[in-house]
């Protein structure tokens, strides 16, 4: 995920997104991997996350509404398109199917 204090209240013509596997599509339900969250407004939060073990914690709860804050910021940045390369198989197969591609 890239850096949303980077975009936040600029609009451009296009942005090219790299969707990691911070934020999956699992089970019928977004899941965040607080391992592959390196995003530096929520390194406390994501430090707490990696130390607890059930998924289902209020520190994981609180990182994957953060993570996923973050990707609607990135995905409304763009005024004529988007560019998104997503790294997990089941989360590209959920998104092209939400948005019909």
């Amino acid at each position: 995920m890239g850096c949303t204090y980077a975009v936040r209240g600029f609009d451009f013509d296009y942005v090219g997104i790299l969707w990691m596997s911070d934020l999956v599509w699992r089970t019928n339900r977004w899941c965040v991997d607080p391992q592959h969250v390196h995003e530096s407004g929520v390194i406390n939060t994501a430090s707490r996350a990696r130390r607890e073990r059930d998924p289902d914690t209020e520190a994981r709860d609180q990182l994957l509404q953060s993570v996923k804050q973050a990707y609607r910021i990135l995905l409304t940045r763009a005024l004529r398109g988007v560019y998104l390369w997503i790294e997990d198989e089941e989360t590209r197969k959920h998104l092209k199917q939400a948005v019909k591609i």
